[in-house]
């Protein structure tokens, strides 16, 4: 499950290298659905268009998943809703990636201020502005999201969720991914 864009770029190297052949993307632009159709490498690829809040429950959730929730922006509210109803619907052994924007978009004086809207009560209270220079948005969204997940993953089957992935690159943007499995329950 992911976010194809028109190229589906991921999509054909998930196939190629994993041998993977139940694939579902989320395209959020509707003007798209003709060429995301004539584009779709695989007459067994999915396509559901809209926003990935509507769409996730659409997905089959009865088989352990590759999940790759592939954002161009910074950490939000909604993201993490997002993570949560995955996290929730997704089988134990799945694995879920998450990439997100590292930059904030503004001076550092102004990054504090646009992490507590984003987050709202999930801000850490104890970030300065002083913690977000350079690649500090992007370890503080890490954080954020990890213990998140982690906390759904808890609240759903008593157990975590394992972080195996956490990397800051920059093309346009600093951007970073994380990855984590989510583990099986614990049984008494």
């Amino acid at each position: 499950v992911g976010f194809g864009g028109l190229e589906f770029n991921d999509f054909i190297d998930a196939h190629r290298v994993l041998g993977i052949s139940r694939m579902t993307s989320i395209e959020r632009n509707q003007g798209l659905v003709h060429r995301l159709e004539l584009n779709k490498p695989y007459a067994g690829m999915k396509i559901l268009i809209g926003e990935a809040r509507d769409q996730l429950p659409l997905v089959d959730w009865t088989i352990p998943a590759i999940i790759w929730l592939d954002y161009m922006d910074a950490l939000t509210r909604d993201i993490l809703r997002d993570v949560e109803y995955v996290v929730r619907k997704a089988l134990p052994g799945s694995l879920l990636v998450v990439t997100l924007n590292a930059d904030l978009g503004s001076a550092l004086s102004a990054r504090l201020e646009q992490l507590r809207t984003n987050l709202d009560d999930l801000a850490p209270t104890a970030v300065t502005k002083d913690d977000l220079a350079d690649w500090g948005v992007a370890d503080v969204q890490r954080s954020v999201l990890f213990e998140q997940a982690d906390l759904y993953s808890n609240e759903k089957n008593k157990s975590g969720v394992h972080q195996i992935l956490d990397i800051g690159y920059k093309d346009s943007a600093r951007m970073q991914t994380w990855a984590g499995v989510l583990s099986s329950p614990v049984t008494a």
